[in-house]
């Protein structure tokens, strides 16, 4: 029974909140109509004694926004550098304070709106329309003229697409955007091959093929006297030319790696005596013959060391030195602009000068990383008022001294501006946003880190950026219109950056409502809003708060449910509201890769059975939109399954160019079908198009087979799970066939077919596998199978995972197999794993559509390193890939031994 009343009241509230987020900044919030029907059904329906019948809800919906940075964007890490494109969970970053910072969350690819952002120092970023940034307004709304404060702050997080639109103000279209450049970058005191202030100096100027540099008589004294305390020997040798600065090492018994006192004597395989460092492994010095006396340490001159680090006739600073301790860095500047900076008269402008492009581009990177703004120009060579042939690059840039000192020499240390001058400009601490306009769209990236205030480097000049509504206007309608005491009202989320988004609209939604915020506080700290009027509050939790038992909870608003690492903090939650007369607990999720074995993964399934009618549970609302798995998930009359807002909410032709996408990049299928119609995915990301496996399928003949060579995989796994023994036939045709087979213990088949969903059952009924008795599998059944075998086809070769099962391997070869044992890393696999790939978009590796080997097909995901080599990642795989694992052992097998020079010899292994 639906109750008007209850119906009204939660309606209304929502006309009252306002959105938060572009292009919908400040308006009230408007609901469709499939939005009203879940409120008046889930809030309005009610039960015999006048109660909410719902107690919990489970909304299952696509994706509707994203915020990313495209793919190409350089992201600095601990190491260097990476991209968008290549960062992973686990990865170190630097946040806005210059500390590491860890990746927790990497999103799926998207296609959306994008637009380039130019920043005042040349940097330019591709980011998508609701990517969010930390900026400083002169105004916050647009088409005002003067500098004015609405809404309050003018500093706070604002989405590409609001800064597209207000990214000039006034008549004179001036700049209205700026972003605090981060503080210097930590990093460790390195042990360096050469002090960095020397390195400096010598790259300023330094002759390019030698350990020596010129210097201006002015300068020589002082210069001799610093370089002299850096653990070198320095001296001045005069010329008819002017005067330079020899370079010497000092009598300090180092490696060429600069370590000290880690030595030990040794002999190597030719008889030689040498000195290793403990430290760095680095052979140090051979001794002539044996029996010699050995030196007690060895030397290396500065010119051995320079060519060490490959900088002789080749100027650029090292990476280890621009990952070093800020001091070092600092010092490091120091000598760059002792030689070849330079400090106008009244300090305002610090300027470095170089003929190097790559030296120059390091200079403006060890700039960034001391959080300094910067300008490059690149200019015409000049001599005695004349232009000569060439380009120099001269780089500007501003800082206080008792920030970072950027000179050793007294005169020029004495020009450079301090904050007592007061004529060091703020703007010399800000990057002001250029430009905003919209771009032809990329794919973009969104990444959740675990520093305080969300924020992480992008860029070249390392730019500080960041990382829903309805779920932020339930818990408010929660604790302000619920008539709820002492509610306790909670949004959860994997990690606190999620729920940190949560509260900030929630946040936000208050300000814009004098009526809530004149009963409300905010308390950033905790994530918490109190109504004092009847003692409730709001307060927005992340996974690891599951450990902190206590909560009483009235209302729990679940956003992201497939993203919660474990369900911990959802059991502790929905066990948490026994007082209470009327709890709500509302689940919101995407489908996600792993239905079987996550907790968002349980409540679909149970919320599947409730709306077929399987379950009775009238306290539970179901609502599901999504595609069907067997759904041509290219037609467009598809894409309204999961997507009841299109054309309003979401534009057709955005759908329409991922999908465009998709179908020309297979790893961006799962993306598409995952977050764009809500289907569930064996992975991650896609490696084998179904349709091209369906398209190789090809027939198999028993008796054409009967008496052919082949070859063959074995896979194990353990003895509790699905063990695999593929033969592969090379056929006359140049094609190979595939006969698989597989064995289950019978005990854990018929758990795993309630559980999983997998009919396994039907597959032992239908011949495709063998259960054996037990809750084990028998590995004697296993070989009397393979011996069977042996006798109908010839088995020239048995391939097997080194791991496990020694005592059926040692019994095979007893009688009489050829069994070899087949690596599961990168460099056994990768060969055969993109084999096997060409095969079978040539159609040549027919499999007659073995079910159980087009499942385990479908479950693979591939793994790949740095060099670009593949192999299947079992671990990443959320159900079972032993039969392809099985297969491309014995087509390796197969290819290697076949007659004449194998296809690797011929062509090499295929990339893709």
């Amino acid at each position: 029974m639906i109750d008007e009343g209850r119906v009204k009241k939660i309606l209304d509230f929502f006309t009252i909140l306002k959105h938060t987020k572009s292009p919908w900044y400040g308006k009230p919030f408007i609901l469709h109509d499939w939005q009203k029907k879940i409120l008046t059904e889930l809030y309005g329906t009610v039960n015999k004694e006048g109660l909410r019948q719902y107690r919990q809800a489970f909304l299952f919906l696509a994706r509707k926004n994203g915020k990313g940075l495209a793919l190409d964007t350089p992201m600095p890490t601990p190491d260097g550098w990476t991209t968008m494109g290549q960062v992973k969970v686990g990865d170190k970053l630097y946040d806005e304070q210059g500390k590491e910072c860890t990746v927790t969350f990497v999103s799926d690819d998207r296609f959306l709106d994008c637009y380039k952002i130019t920043f005042s120092n040349g940097e330019e970023i591709i980011a998508d329309a609701d990517h969010l940034w930390l900026t400083t307004a002169k105004v916050n709304k647009p088409g005002c003229r003067t500098k004015e404060k609405i809404g309050g702050k003018l500093e706070r997080v604002r989405t590409t697409k609001e800064l597209h639109n207000t990214v000039f103000y006034g008549k004179r279209n001036d700049r209205n955007h700026s972003i605090m450049m981060p503080k210097p970058i930590d990093g460790e005191e390195k042990e360096l091959l050469i002090p960095p202030y020397v390195l400096g100096a010598w790259l300023g100027d330094g002759h390019s093929q030698g350990a020596r540099m010129t210097i201006g008589s002015e300068d020589e004294a002082e210069m001799l006297e610093i370089l002299n305390k850096e653990d070198i020997t320095a001296k001045a040798v005069h010329r008819k030319s002017g005067t330079w600065i020899a370079l010497h090492r000092k009598d300090d018994g180092t490696c060429r790696r600069g370590h000290k006192g880690y030595f030990k004597e040794g002999i190597d395989q030719r008889g030689n005596h040498y000195l290793k460092c403990m430290k760095c492994e680095n052979l140090v010095r051979y001794a002539r013959k044996h029996g010699l006396p050995m030196p007690k340490y060895t030397k290396f001159s500065i010119q051995e060391k320079l060519r060490d680090l490959n900088l002789l006739d080749n100027k650029h600073i090292p990476k280890e030195y621009l990952r070093a301790s800020i001091s070092q860095r600092i010092a490091l500047l120091q000598g760059l602009m002792d030689t070849d900076g330079y400090s106008n008269p009244d300090g305002k402008i610090l300027e470095f000068t170089s003929i190097f492009e790559r030296l120059a581009n390091d200079f403006c990177e060890l700039l960034s990383t001391l959080g300094i703004k910067y300008s490059i120009k690149p200019k015409k060579m000049r001599c005695n008022g004349r232009d000569v042939p060439g380009t120099c690059f001269k780089i500007q840039f501003c800082i206080a001294k008792e920030d970072v000192p950027c000179f050793r020499l007294k005169r020029k240390l004495k020009r450079q501006r301090s904050k007592e001058d007061n004529k060091v400009s703020a703007r010399s601490r800000t990057v002001q946003i250029t430009n905003v306009e919209p771009v032809e769209s990329v794919i973009t990236r969104c990444i959740q880190v675990d520093s305080r205030n969300r924020l992480f480097l992008c860029g070249k000049t390392m730019i500080p950026t960041h990382n829903s509504e309805m779920a932020a206007a339930l818990a408010l309608y929660h604790l302000f219109a619920d008539n709820c005491p002492g509610g306790e009202i909670y949004s959860a989320a994997a990690d606190r950056e999620q729920a940190s988004l949560i509260f900030n609209v929630a946040r936000d939604m208050v300000r814009q409502v004098p009526e809530l915020r004149k009963r409300s506080k905010v308390i950033e700290t905790q994530k918490r809003i109190v109504n004092y009027r009847n003692n409730s509050f709001y307060r927005a939790i992340p996974a690891e708060a599951a450990s902190a038992h206590g909560y009483n909870a009235s209302a729990v608003i679940i956003d992201e449910l497939h993203t919660q690492p474990n369900r911990e903090l959802y059991d502790v939650l929905t066990t948490s509201t026994g007082t209470r007369d009327e709890p709500m607990i509302i689940s919101i999720s995407t489908a996600g890769f792993d239905k079987q074995h996550s907790i968002c993964g349980e409540v679909y399934n149970y919320a599947k059975k409730v709306k077929e009618g399987i379950v009775d549970d009238r306290s539970f609302y179901p609502v599901i939109y999504e595609a069907n798995e067997l759904d041509d998930w290219t037609n467009e009359k598809t894409w309204y399954k999961a997507n009841p807002a299109l054309g309003q909410f979401r534009k057709i032709e955005e759908l329409r160019a991922m999908c465009k996408k998709a179908q020309a990049v297979p790893s961006l299928e799962n993306t598409f079908k995952r977050l764009y119609l809500n289907i569930w995915t064996a992975q991650e990301t896609r490696w084998l198009q179904m349709s091209k496996w369906d398209a190789s399928a090809g027939e198999i003949d028993l008796e054409e087979l009967r008496g052919r060579v082949c070859y063959a995989g074995l896979d194990l796994a353990s003895t509790t799970d699905i063990a695999a023994f593929s033969l592969v036939f090379p056929m006359d045709d140049g094609s190979f066939k595939i006969l698989p087979f597989f064995w289950i213990p019978e005990e854990n088949m018929r758990d795993r077919v309630n559980r999983d969903k997998v009919p396994y059952d039907v597959w032992v009924r239908d011949g495709y596998m063998e259960a054996t008795a037990g809750n084990v599998i028998h590995y004697a059944a296993i070989e009397q199978k393979i011996q069977e075998l042996a006798e109908e086809y010839d088995i020239r070769l048995i391939a097997f995972d080194r791991w496990g099962a020694i005592q059926l391997i040692q019994d095979l070869q007893d009688v009489g197999f050829q069994v070899v044992g087949f690596g599961q890393g990168f460099a056994s696999m990768n060969a055969p794993t993109k084999e096997f790939m060409n095969l079978i978009l040539s159609k040549k590796l027919h499999h007659g559509n073995n079910p159980v080997l087009r499942w385990m097909a479908d479950n693979v995901v591939v793994k790949e390193d740095p060099a670009g080599n593949v192999k299947p990642d079992k671990s990443k795989s959320t159900e079972k890939i032993d039969g392809i694992v099985a297969t491309i052992m014995a087509l390796d097998g197969a290819i290697r031994n076949q007659e004449g020079p194998s296809m690797y010899e011929e062509r090499g292994v295929l990339s893709f």
